[in-house]
């Protein structure tokens, strides 16, 4: 996954991203949600930033199956 850096934001900019990879710990995998985190951290950790790295976070109910 590469993901751009970016930084810093100034109000009301926007920035778009591409996500072209997840990691899935079994197939099939029913997916019913995609939580998303802007945060500080560039260590490669596979766990949800801490609060203290997280800039903002949101989340969205999606439905589909991956196999």
């Amino acid at each position: 996954m590469s993901i751009p850096i970016v930084g810093p934001f100034r109000r009301n900019d926007v920035e778009t991203v591409t996500i072209s990879g997840i990691q899935v710990g079994r197939l099939p995998c029913a997916v019913t949600g995609v939580r998303e985190y802007l945060h500080t951290r560039n260590n490669g950790l596979l766990i949800p930033p801490t609060a203290s790295e997280t800039a903002a976070e949101g989340s969205t109910t999606v439905s589909f199956t991956i196999r």
